[in-house]
């Protein structure tokens, strides 16, 4: 039998822009940078080494500081939390794009002041990715509950947002260097403008905190342990809604089945280790992709330099179709039955770049790996949010910091093979995490059959 789901409230969609507006400020922010981290190798005159190690100032922050993310949400709740974030990393751009002007200013005969500017370079680049991870934790967690007003997937589009703000920074920096605008100014205005629509938001997302019974949040009821609670809560049970007071909706209520995500009833700590290496399956093919794909298509496919970036571009724009598109994907197949498809689609088409080395393999794999990749890093955050007994953020804070290790780690990782091997070895690192993701998905309780999904239409 089919049920109809009501219409979100205008509060709930109200909200649901205000976190696709962080997600979009969160990609667009740091993707402002990338296209200039040239200038910044050449300002500092770091070797390759050095430069490696700079620019993984900025995962380690985010490993650092991921832990903190729980305590950050359950404090300021996690509205505020992304927009506070948002507005931290804007400030610590801009001063990383400041302090690099000031190092181009100094002549040879002022070591000192340029040891001093590259101190205060990597010390706020540290800064930008510790404030970067608990932002991500926050507008995740903040999403995670507009999605349960809405009673349906929705968690899809807000990194579909991410990825559409990517592409957004991408291009806005790749202007400013074709402009000739200095980093300084750039990356003010690009903060100033982010920060204002950051923390635009704010003022539509969903009132109260974190803690049961706020919009969004399951209702508690005494002696019974469950998830997206800060201590004991009510058990999730299929099929069953908690009653929330949002203004504006007369007691719309949370649908704990549509968007919930279920694991396997097995251990938490194998639930959370299968989440980990599930998201960074997904991960490591944006990774790779990013890191690998121009210096493979340029000095191995010999691609001019001038479009030696298409691959990365076609994966991220492929990844940025899927995740808008992929709420309604998961609402036809279930959570379990996409990521698995995704998987495939990763194989497949990396596979056959990996096997045939080619400029038309190469973007043919793009497309299908970044539709392959889109869901399966939300779908992991959403499950780990929703894991029975744990109190709240603390499952999406160890899944998401642990997630991070993989950014800090993989590239060192590839690079050891590529320099023993070839750059195809990079390629071939593809499939095998399109492999993973299929294992890791067996952490993901299948959907069950006849399940209702009428709420897949707004």
């Amino acid at each position: 039998m089919t049920a109809t789901r009501p219409a979100p409230s205008s509060v709930a969609r109200r909200a649901r822009g205000a976190v696709f507006a962080l997600f979009f400020t969160n990609g667009a922010l740091f993707a402002n940078l990338v296209p200039r981290y040239p200038e910044v190798k050449d300002t500092f005159d770091l070797s390759d080494p050095a430069y490696g190690a700079t620019i993984a100032l900025f995962p380690l922050g985010a490993v650092c500081a991921g832990p903190l993310a729980a305590w950050v949400i359950r404090r300021f709740s996690s509205a505020r939390t992304a927009t506070l974030g948002t507005v931290c990393i804007g400030v610590a751009l801009s001063v990383v794009g400041m302090v690099t002007v000031w190092r181009a200013s100094i002549d040879e005969g002022g070591p000192g002041s340029a040891t001093l500017a590259y101190v205060l370079f990597a010390v706020t680049f540290f800064l930008g990715g510790a404030s970067d991870s608990i932002t991500d934790v926050g507008q995740n967690a903040h999403g995670l509950r507009v999605q349960r007003l809405y009673g349906r997937s929705i968690i899809n589009s807000f990194h579909g947002g991410w990825s559409l703000g990517a592409v957004t920074g991408g291009l806005m920096g790749s202007a400013a260097v074709g402009l000739g605008i200095p980093l300084g100014w750039h990356l003010l205005g690009a903060a100033l403008v982010f920060i204002v629509v950051g923390a635009g938001a704010l003022r539509f997302a969903l009132p109260g905190t974190d803690e049961p019974g706020s919009p969004g949040m399951p209702a508690r009821a005494p002696g019974v342990d469950g998830p997206g609670a800060i201590g004991p809560v009510t058990a999730v049970t299929p099929g069953t809604a908690a009653e929330v007071a949002t203004p504006g909706a007369a007691d719309a209520p949370v649908d704990t089945e549509v968007g919930h995500v279920s694991t396997r009833r097995w251990p938490w700590l194998m639930v959370i280790t299968a989440l980990t290496v599930l998201a960074i399956s997904g991960t490591a093919v944006e990774d790779v992709i990013s890191t690998w794909s121009t210096l493979y298509m340029r000095d191995f496919l010999g691609v001019h330099a001038g479009f030696a970036g298409l691959a990365f571009v076609t994966m991220l724009v492929s990844q940025t179709v899927g995740r808008l598109g992929g709420d309604r994907v998961i609402d036809a197949l279930g959570m379990r039955r996409t990521i698995q498809f995704g998987g495939v689609l990763v194989v497949v088409g990396t596979g056959l770049a990996a096997a045939v080395p080619a400029v038309w393999t190469m973007l043919v794999g793009m497309v299908l790996a970044g539709l392959g990749c889109a869901a399966i890093v939300p779908v992991a955050m959403n499950a780990a949010d929703d894991i029975p007994g744990m109190r709240a953020g603390v499952g999406l804070t160890v899944v998401t910091w642990l997630m991070r290790l993989s950014f800090l780690l993989g590239p060192p990782l590839v690079g050891l093979l590529v320099e023993a091997t070839t750059l195809r070895s990079a390629v071939v690192v593809l499939p095998v995490a399109g492999a993973v993701t299929l294992v890791a998905a067996s952490v993901l309780a299948p959907s069950p059959r006849g399940a209702s999904r009428d709420g897949a239409r707004e």
